[in-house]
């Protein structure tokens, strides 16, 4: 990706959640640069138990659909999503094909593919690019799996796009009140 830079302290601080895009296309290359670099997180045992579906074009709109149609209460701005350039989807491809498939199987793959999604969201920032995690989706697993003809667990999508807004943070509990020393 050239000379694109930022170091992480700046990536961590400045990303925000993006809810307004640019109706601009994005390229392939840096999809797959974001994804290459999201494989590089830490997986616990060496699992790497991620799988990602890149949801692009009209792809968006078919999406819109599927979410429209859905009896489900879903929180999901339909607007963000159709103006999203990528929507990628990141599913766990072990939870449903290991026969011995156990609780902390589930939390170690949750915690790797959790390391993936934050990779995806900082490398997105330090690209220019916003992003936006939409938890929203697992509501609609197994609905998105059969549309996309997947059938591992679908975790989590995530909208990217080029930022359409500059949005305020949002608060964040300090560490202070959610730590103990012990010493």
């Amino acid at each position: 990706m050239g000379d694109i830079k930022m170091d992480a302290i700046t990536a961590i601080s400045e990303r925000k959640g993006i809810k307004k895009f640019h109706d601009q296309s994005l390229p392939k290359v840096i999809i797959e640069n974001i994804l290459d670099l999201a494989t590089k997180a830490p997986s616990c045992k060496n699992r790497q138990p991620w799988k990602f579906a890149i949801v692009q074009g009209d792809m968006i709109l078919e999406l819109k659909d599927l979410v429209e149609s859905s009896p489900k209460d879903l929180d999901i701005d339909l607007t963000c999503v159709e103006n999203a350039s990528a929507v990628i989807f990141v599913f766990n491809r072990l939870s449903r094909t290991e026969d011995d498939y156990s609780e902390n199987k589930l939390i170690m793959d949750s915690l790797s593919i959790g390391s993936a999604i934050q990779n995806i969201l900082l490398v997105s920032e330090t690209f220019k690019l916003g992003s936006l995690l939409v938890s929203d989706f697992i509501e609609l697993g197994d609905e998105v799996a059969e549309w996309l003809g997947e059938s591992d667990q679908l975790v989590s999508g995530i909208l990217i796009g080029f930022p359409d807004e500059n949005p305020k943070g949002r608060p964040k509990v300090h560490y202070s009140e959610v730590s103990k020393w012990y010493e």
